[in-house]
């Protein structure tokens, strides 16, 4: 599958995977056993970035964790305040949730209001990037929250 994108002046074309399942993190092939399916080795090297802050193996400004959510300050906030509200269950995309998975992405949103609310905001954005040609860099499930300055529609 091929996706465009445009960013700036720049048209980036990218050559999508057919499957999910042949992809790493990424994007980037992973390598599959003779059954087609990811090798142990593979699925071990997959430990997400969020993964490493949750078991706190790379550092993270912290503004909230509880058993289900960890909610991080964005390293490049595109917004004076930016933060990332992450589910600790790996899920990598939108494309991957479940039924089951219904009260977990409820939740993500009651923790950003949350803290909109402890930070002074009423007014703010949430979003979710889906794959690769939505701009999604992490694939672990994620939500951005952005506040503290004008937003214009459409977005993009």
């Amino acid at each position: 599958m091929v996706a465009q994108t445009r960013v700036n002046s720049i048209v980036l074309t990218l050559e999508l995977p057919k499957n999910r399942a042949e992809t790493g993190i990424l994007g980037k092939p992973a390598a599959l056993d003779a059954a087609g399916k990811k090798s142990e080795s593979a699925r071990a090297m997959e430990q997400t970035l969020f993964s490493k802050i949750i078991a706190r193996k790379i550092p993270a400004k912290i503004a909230y964790e509880d058993e289900r959510y960890i909610a991080i300050h964005d390293i490049s906030p595109q917004a004076p305040v930016h933060l990332l509200v992450i589910a600790k269950k790996v899920i990598p995309t939108l494309n991957d949730l479940t039924p089951q998975d219904a009260e977990l992405v409820g939740g993500m949103f009651l923790v950003a209001a949350k803290l909109m609310k402890q930070m002074g905001h009423s007014d703010y954005r949430t979003v979710f990037n889906c794959g690769l040609g939505a701009q999604q860099t992490v694939f672990h499930l994620h939500l951005h929250v952005l506040a503290g300055r004008p937003f214009n529609w459409p977005p993009g």
